[in-house]
């Protein structure tokens, strides 16, 4: 009986072990993924403030590989491919946000004016702007221009 028990015990602790180890490398993980992710969004920061639009737009999806459930990284990147002339994806990513956070308000702001940007979905511009005055973004009547938040 005692030799099961120790068995069992040393199994135990083998297991518990390996559970501390594998938690330990994807904490070491987790904080390399978000080092990445400051770095990307540090640099992306600095292009948007030089109007380098389309190369801050690649530094947030380099932010957005690591964390793909952020509604504001999606946001900010929304933006900055509006600035760069890119409709398709300013829409695409400001939907992905409101998706990811449907009660956030500049979320909803960023849709209005990225699909007000694009002429052809203009129509659909109103939903989200009319959203955003109800969540209480303030200025949702006259959309500020794309600027950083």
């Amino acid at each position: 009986m005692r030799s099961t028990a120790s068995a069992t015990a040393a199994i135990a602790a083998k297991v518990s072990m390996r559970t501390a180890s594998k938690e330990a490398v994807r904490g070491t993980e987790r904080e390399a993924a978000a080092r990445q992710c400051a770095a990307s969004k540090a640099e992306a920061n600095a292009t948007w403030a030089r109007g380098e639009y389309a190369k801050c737009a690649e530094q947030l999806s380099a932010s957005i590989a690591v964390n793909s459930r952020c509604d504001v990284l999606r946001r900010y990147r929304a933006k900055a491919a509006s600035r760069a002339g890119d409709d398709d994806a300013a829409v695409r990513d400001a939907h992905r946000a409101v998706a990811l956070n449907a009660r956030g308000g500049l979320n909803h702001a960023c849709a209005a004016v990225c699909l007000e940007h694009d002429g052809a979905r203009r129509h659909g511009a109103a939903t989200h702007r009319l959203e955003a005055l109800r969540l209480g973004v303030v200025g949702s009547q006259s959309l500020p221009d794309l600027s950083m938040p």
